[in-house]
């Protein structure tokens, strides 16, 4: 990338990946970048109207939705960046400011996970927002409270993993329905862990790397989610 930073979102959107905000040597950056990975080449787009860092994005068709996140303390703001016309457009607000959110998309929603509110205390608030309507509602909270967990979609359902819980680092993993707009609890991570990543491949969820509160973490683990059942990966 031309702007080294870290705690930036990726999100991808027809063949092209969007790297968007995070922190530089200034601060929280609005910067985004297109990466094409067929030119292997990075290419400025439209700036963030608000700078920050640590939040959440998911993409709904062809739109980008960048959520929360820090800035001047957690933010409640929602932003929606066009691709094709490279604009940001200002969306309605989340009902609650949140850093460190996570979201998924699903059936043309996109969802809001957790994160720590302005007083700093770990959150167990779920949101829904239809960019349609541009409208948010609140959904059924997460089963514990924790902020910097990973949500990853998986065949309609939402998996979220590890998190810090306030006072201690979590290795609960959690299924999300948006269907019946309930929780389901599932066998822990084998490793406590928190701002980790994750992703779906092959019909199974992968958390990788985090924070197991001091140090960071090299080791992957793999939840099949017919088994319910987590394996510890090399």
């Amino acid at each position: 990338m031309a702007t080294g930073r870290q705690s930036l979102v990726a999100v991808a959107v027809g063949g092209k990946v969007y790297a968007i905000g995070g922190i530089d040597h200034t601060g929280s950056v609005g910067t985004v970048e297109e990466y094409d990975p067929l030119g292997n080449t990075w290419t400025p787009r439209a700036p963030m109207p608000t700078a920050r860092a640590s939040q959440a994005a998911a993409a709904v068709g062809v739109k980008i939705y960048a959520i929360g996140g820090f800035g001047a303390g957690p933010q409640s703001v929602v932003e929606e960046y066009d691709p094709a016309s490279n604009t940001w457009a200002a969306k309605a607000s989340m009902p609650f400011a949140r850093a460190y959110p996570a979201a998924a998309a699903v059936g043309g929603k996109v969802y809001a996970f957790g994160g720590f509110d302005t007083f700093g205390a770990a959150m167990s608030t779920v949101a829904e927002f239809d960019p349609v309507a541009n409208t948010w509602t609140l959904k059924a909270s997460m089963p514990s409270r924790r902020w910097g967990v990973t949500a990853t979609e998986l065949g309609g359902f939402v998996y979220v993993a590890g998190g810090h819980a306030d006072s201690s680092v979590s290795s609960e993993v959690d299924r999300y329905d948006p269907t019946t707009n309930t929780w389901a609890v599932l066998a822990d991570l084998h490793k406590a862990r928190f701002i980790a990543a994750a992703a779906s491949a092959n019909a199974n969820l992968y958390v990788l790397g985090g924070s197991p509160g001091t140090g960071d973490l090299s080791t992957i683990e793999e939840c099949t989610p017919g088994m319910l059942y987590a394996h510890r990966k090399n």
